[in-house]
């Protein structure tokens, strides 16, 4: 609680760029609460080659000051990370994703984000760099989004249509299902755009 970074993953941070290893680390049952980054990742930030388990963890009221990830901000290249069983809320991008921001590092990766209370999470989108994605936004992935409570956030930005639940961008075929996506206070719910052919079924 409390930390800040000039730059990303002020609670957490976990990289690796070593191709061919195989990192799986489990983050879990962790209050990541009041962080500040002042680009990426306020609460947790993972980058490039790792399959963590994200789960059971509060991550409140962090801040990614000027970029993307309020709560968590997941770049990487392998298949089989899992974001799943959190309390992620309050958290704020000033960028894009103000809960949940995940993108691939390499064409269409694969990750599971279920069970997760996303709520009341905020980002505020810079003009020259589209889509909100107020509680979690996709970027080229075929993320698994499923039986998540994904309620009360925003997603600001110089168009209001730049997606307050979800955005799925920049290609991927992500399958989103069994959500409750509901009260998103500014961006709708559900934004897709550029290539992206999301599946969603029973939300």
């Amino acid at each position: 609680t409390g930390n800040t970074d000039v730059e990303s993953g002020a609670g957490i941070w976990m990289g690796s760029g070593e191709i061919g290893s195989s990192w799986s680390p489990i983050v879990q049952g962790n209050h990541i609460h009041h962080n500040r980054s002042g680009n990426i990742g306020g609460g947790i930030t993972v980058w490039d080659v790792l399959t963590p388990e994200i789960i059971d963890n509060t991550i409140s009221d962090n801040e990614a000051t000027n970029g993307d990830g309020g709560g968590i901000f997941y770049r990487g290249r392998l298949n089989g990370g899992v974001i799943r069983d959190n309390i992620i809320v309050n958290n704020r991008a000033g960028d894009k994703g103000g809960g949940v921001l995940v993108a691939s590092l390499v064409e269409y990766m694969s990750i599971e984000i279920s069970g997760n209370l996303i709520a009341g999470n905020q980002s505020d989108a810079l003009e020259l760099t589209g889509n909100s994605g107020g509680g979690i936004k996709l970027t080229q992935t075929n993320a698994w989004v499923h039986h998540n409570t994904i309620v009360n956030n925003t997603g600001n930005g110089p168009s209001d249509s730049w997606g307050g639940g979800i955005v799925a961008y920049f290609g991927g075929n992500p399958i989103i299902e069994q959500n409750i996506i509901a009260f998103s206070q500014n961006g709708g719910g559900i934004w897709c755009d550029d290539l992206t052919t999301p599946t969603i079924r029973n939300n």
